[in-house]
């Protein structure tokens, strides 16, 4: 007996949170540009130590693109230069969240527990 697959229902994106996101997403670009740029790094080689295609990375760039994979953005921050924080606050803001593996145990995961069950639980991003 096969499973149907039920839709999943997506919440409304607002006018001013879709502005909001392309925002972030342009400021995030132009903070790569520039980094890239005074580290004497084309894009090509950026892309490459991050493992990324050149033309994905300059969508990247040029704020046309999006992507979910929080590694390879930590490994952006750590060739740039950058804050790890600064780049996951910034990539959150784009994407509206941040996928993130829980720790395998102890006061950390029980933190992020706590956190996820606080957010989702009311229904409103923590500040």
């Amino acid at each position: 007996m096969s499973k149907a697959k039920v839709p999943r229902a997506r919440a409304r994106t607002t006018f001013s949170e879709k502005r909001r996101r392309l925002l972030a997403q342009l400021k995030l670009g132009e903070l790569l540009r520039a980094r890239r740029e005074d580290a004497g790094l084309n894009q090509a080689d950026l892309a490459r130590a991050v493992g990324w295609s050149q033309g994905y990375y300059a969508e990247l760039e040029g704020g046309i693109k999006s992507s979910p994979d929080t590694a390879r953005w930590l490994k952006v921050a750590d060739v740039l230069q950058l804050g790890r924080k600064r780049i996951l606050d910034l990539v959150g803001q784009i994407r509206g969240e941040l996928p993130l593996l829980l720790p395998a145990g102890g006061d950390g995961r029980n933190a992020v527990l706590e956190l996820a069950a606080r957010q989702f639980g009311s229904g409103e991003p923590l500040p």
